[in-house]
């Protein structure tokens, strides 16, 4: 299968592919690494208007390549303008860096290059004007390992994704710091993990968080000033970010164990500096840190993985191996956010709704539990299954090893979709007599995961074809008197 590339390849602008032995020459020879650092933080940062900022300073680049070449080789200057327009279409039309191609560029430069000295504004600009076309060349030897298919998908879409900062943070708050402290709600399935997590980093988890978004909200403003330009003010010095807030005495233990040095950068990519998906060392260590104690995020997308899905494997480094009792319950604490919100907003709704949360039903030896809220609206129904489901980071993501793929599609929507239809049966047949689902004639099941699983067209189809054979290996007539429903599979993550 040939591979297209999303993003413009050195191959495409420069009509030639460059050799990762000659890519790393160049970046021994022409890279001041701290220089370039600062460049790759801001560019991995950037939202839109950032990037049209940036596309334009590089087509100006081009464009005044190109005139010298029609002053120092008289080339005719006609074929020149032909060439300056098919750069300029192929600027405009695809992405001129990518995530993937600024996280290898940080690891090669790590492993390659020397410890850097503070950049001079002008190392800077000229930096500034080498980045583009460095990327793209990383994106040819990232094409060339590409297999292509749906596991090249998958990794894309995996790495690629940024999803609701603003949403997942506030969903992170109430998760921790409020349901999960709840222990009324719990009864003798409570687990204090907070403590257990305030004895092993010294500070407290709702500190934690404040102390690392407070960084956040510093680089977060930068971006949004100064028209999109690179910043010679990005660092941030850890000393003194705080010193005039309530929690300067917590920032140190909050921020240092997040930092690597280079020489800590180039030891831990050393022997994987090749992986095109390993980057594992950044979302463990967001935050490179400078001689001194001024630092900058590897980007802030890394930032935010930490103050959202990093913060449960913060929490879980808490614990051995074999002790699961924080991954045992914090399925719960899942359950009642989405009973909660769901719950929330049909109370806030002009319409009338039925909401019925987890309960118990059936036979006493073999008793089940519902799905975690339903919810009726006249003759529609909506049920929802939650489940604290990862995708696996190493094996899936790292590694796309299509069997784990597949696995972690039937732990994380397959199976969670056929217990909830199961479920459903059962009640529309009348076992759960706390549920009253007659004349119903919509049903809507939902699979709603902490982690999001992709659903890119080849293992979106696997999914139908799951939900569609089990459906029709189990299907019954209900006595509801509608046996031919309207079923729709809706993932929700």
């Amino acid at each position: 299968m040939a591979f297209i590339s999303p993003y413009l390849t050195g191959k495409e602008l420069f009509q030639q592919t460059t050799s990762l032995d000659k890519i790393v020459e160049i970046l021994r020879r022409r890279v001041q690494p701290a220089a370039m650092f600062l460049i790759l933080s801001q560019l991995g940062s950037s939202n839109q208007e950032n990037s049209d900022v940036f596309r334009s300073d590089f087509i100006k680049h081009m464009d005044a390549l190109l005139g010298q070449v029609v002053i120092e080789r008289s080339e005719d200057a006609d074929t020149v303008a032909c060439v300056r327009q098919h750069v300029h279409q192929l600027v405009h039309n695809r992405p001129i860096y990518f995530p993937q191609g600024l996280f290898a560029m940080w690891k090669y430069i790590l492993v390659h290059c020397e410890s850097p000295t503070p950049p001079s504004s002008q190392e800077v600009y000229e930096q500034y004007k080498m980045v583009f076309p460095l990327c793209m060349r990383f994106g040819d030897v990232l094409s060339e390992q590409s297999r292509g298919g749906p596991v090249d998908l998958f990794q894309a879409f995996v790495f690629g994704e940024r999803p609701n900062f603003e949403q997942s943070l506030m969903r992170t708050l109430v998760l921790y710091c409020v349901i999960a402290r709840q222990a009324e709600r719990y009864k003798q399935d409570f687990f204090d993990f907070q403590t257990v997590f305030q004895d092993k980093y010294g500070v407290s988890l709702l500190d934690y968080i404040t102390a690392l978004f407070g960084l956040y909200a510093m680089w977060k403003q930068k971006t949004g000033d100064v028209g999109g330009k690179i910043r010679e003010d990005w660092y941030q010095s850890i000393s003194t970010a705080f010193e005039k807030t309530a929690i300067a005495h917590i920032v140190a233990d909050v921020i240092q164990p997040l930092c690597f040095t280079f020489e800590e950068g180039k030891g831990a990519f050393t022997n994987n500096v090749s992986e095109p998906w390993d980057f594992k060392f950044f979302h463990d260590h967001p935050l490179y840190l400078f001689p001194g104690d001024s630092v900058i995020p590897v980007n802030l997308p890394v930032l935010e993985y930490a103050l959202t899905e990093g913060l449960f494997w913060k929490i879980r480094a808490c614990f051995s191996q074999d002790d699961l009792r924080f991954q045992n319950f914090f399925g719960k604490p899942l359950e009642l956010y989405v009973f909660d919100t769901v719950s929330g907003a049909c109370k806030q709704s002009s319409s009338t709704y039925v909401i019925y949360p987890e309960i118990k039903f059936g036979p006493k030896k073999s008793r089940h539990d519902s799905p975690d809220v339903i919810v009726r609206a006249g003759n529609k129904v909506i049920a929802i299954e939650v489940k604290a489901k990862r995708l696996r980071y190493e094996a899936s993501v790292v590694k796309g090893d299509l069997a784990s793929i597949q696995s972690d599609q039937r732990l994380m929507t397959i199976e969670p979709m056929q217990q909830l239809y199961g479920r459903m049966r059962q009640i529309l047949n009348h076992e759960c007599a706390e549920i009253n689902l007659d004349g119903v004639t919509e049903l809507h099941l939902v699979s709603a995961t902490l982690g999001e699983f992709p659903h890119i067209p080849p293992l979106k189809m696997r999914l139908a074809d799951h939900g569609a054979s089990y459906m029709a290996s189990t299907k019954q007539s209900t006595s509801t008197g509608c046996p031919s429903k309207t079923l729709k599979f809706c993932l929700d993550s």
